[in-house]
């Protein structure tokens, strides 16, 4: 029973108040950075750290707004005897809290839980603001696909300084990025290894619930494909080469361009 109560009390303490924190900071594209289809052991541990520095911050932030009646090393003392199986005793403030001070404690545990959601939102939007996760790697997001087609990854140190040192002598600065053009090799055919490529626009993406480093689904607007062109045989069944420059003087291209129809093209990214 002691362990029970002691878990419960762990839970709401530490776990539920880190995983809130976890919840609000991760926003937007970078939502799946926390999954709820994780394991409860998983989001138990990676919500232990933040779950603790929130419980501090609270107890600093009651301590000195309302004040303690009993000092913090009666707090301490209180999880100990919560947490433990009783052989040892129970103290005088433990009593002290189960009679008179429970129903102040999910009072002050439902505070936190605020607190700490409004924490994470705060801190994330903060770290975005002053571009933290663009200049320090400890503050980065793990959605590395969205620095990349958002065209924030130029941004960062070492892609900056390496324009600086690049022909592209106008590089080197902030830069403002409104769409990503791709280029997407796909195998039609793995038989005969045939492929095809597809370019156009990055209008969305979807990563994989399992591993968020990898791309599920990439949506293009404005797609276009490019067919090779059918060899043109002649009497004898031999290829007839065209000239590789044409009449204007231009190289000839060996694919033809051609239109994809539809708003949206949505192409399923398969990792091997």
């Amino acid at each position: 029973m002691n362990l029970t109560i002691g878990f419960i009390a762990f839970f709401i303490s530490i776990v539920i108040p880190g995983i809130l924190f976890r919840r609000f900071y991760f926003y937007g594209e970078f939502s799946k950075q926390f999954n709820t289809k994780d394991p409860v052991l998983h989001s138990i541990f990676f919500s232990i750290v933040p779950g603790i520095i929130v419980q501090i911050l609270c107890l600093i932030i009651y301590h000195f707004s309302l004040g303690f009646e009993s000092s913090f090393l009666d707090v301490f003392v209180i999880f100990r005897d919560v947490t433990s199986d009783g052989s040892n005793g129970t103290q005088e403030a433990t009593k002290t809290f189960i009679d008179n001070d429970i129903i102040r404690f999910f009072i002050y545990s439902l505070a936190t839980f605020i607190f700490s959601s409004f924490i994470g939102f705060v801190c994330s939007r903060f770290i975005r603001l002053q571009k933290w996760d663009k200049k320090f790697k400890l503050f980065r997001f793990k959605n590395q696909w969205y620095y990349i087609f958002s065209g924030e990854v130029l941004n960062m140190k070492k892609f900056e300084e390496a324009h600086k040192i690049s022909f592209k002598g106008n590089k080197g600065v902030d830069q403002n990025t409104l769409m990503t053009y791709a280029d997407i090799l796909v195998s039609v055919s793995e038989q005969n290894d045939r492929k095809e490529l597809y370019t156009g626009y990055v209008a969305d993406y979807d990563l994989k619930s399992d591993d968020i480093t990898q791309l599920d689904k990439v949506y293009l607007i404005d797609t276009h494909r490019y067919k090779k062109k059918n060899k043109v045989l002649d009497e004898s069944g031999n290829e007839i080469r065209k000239e590789e420059i044409d009449e204007e003087g231009n190289p000839t291209k060996s694919r033809n361009r051609i239109k994809v129809p539809g708003d949206i093209f949505i192409l399923k990214v398969e990792w091997y």
